[in-house]
């Protein structure tokens, strides 16, 4: 009887917190999307949530990141070496690869 009179008691309080750990669960699966594209050889893993939108990829290497296309990203346009150095180059880590074959990322 007691914990049921607690309960009552707090509700309040318990809604309050079911919404916030609600919340925060829908924070993190957003936070860990990520969008593949891949010519076969090397795939490229873009992090929407934290590319900055310095273009540098787009002035980089149009042919392959067009953010006027979608998909903005076609790694089809490119061989694997150029797609790799101008990953590389990302200054928020948004993009980064992986070789198929192997499976490691850069």
């Amino acid at each position: 009887m007691a914990i049921e009179k607690w309960i009552f008691q707090n509700q309040k309080i318990l809604v309050l917190i079911s919404f916030v750990l609600r919340y925060t669960q829908a924070v993190i699966d957003m936070a860990q999307t990520t969008h593949k594209y891949t010519n076969g050889e090397v795939t490229i893993v873009w992090n929407p949530d934290i590319c900055m939108h310095s273009a540098k990829c787009f002035r980089g290497l149009p042919s392959v990141f067009d953010p006027r296309k979608r998909p903005w990203v076609d790694a089809s346009q490119s061989d694997s070496q150029a797609i790799i150095e101008q990953v590389k180059k990302c200054p928020s880590g948004a993009l980064s690869f992986f070789m198929n074959e192997d499976g490691s990322t850069e």
